[in-house]
């Protein structure tokens, strides 16, 4: 499995089918370091890896491409996944919106 990045959209996003808080977001478009990115601010806020971490200002020189999705399974609708698509505006991510509501494919049981 390969890294992914978290996201934090402000405001919160919430789910399309049953109007739940959306938080703990995760996407690939982006470093894929395992940072925490916030929508606002120009470069990844924290890292959740410990062991690992890099200090802030070497966090400052990474930025997000100017289009890049994000993706999250509602808990209480957890069949579902929803993708929200993002924009970066000189270099800061300012948009997001909720693009996509995919049912996922049941899996059999043994």
């Amino acid at each position: 499995m390969g890294f992914v990045d978290y996201y934090k959209p402000v405001p919160d996003l919430r789910c399309p089918i049953c109007e739940n808080v959306l938080d703990d977001w995760q996407g690939k478009d982006g470093v894929c370091g395992l940072f925490v990115w916030q929508q606002g601010i120009a470069y990844p806020v924290s890292q959740e890896a410990d062991e690992c971490n890099i200090d802030e200002e070497d966090r400052k020189k990474f930025r997000l491409p100017e289009k890049f999705k994000i993706y999250k399974t509602c808990e209480n609708c957890a069949d579902y996944i929803i993708i929200a698509s993002c924009v970066t505006e000189n270099e800061i991510w300012s948009e997001t919106e909720i693009t996509k509501t995919e049912k996922l494919p049941k899996t059999p049981r043994k």
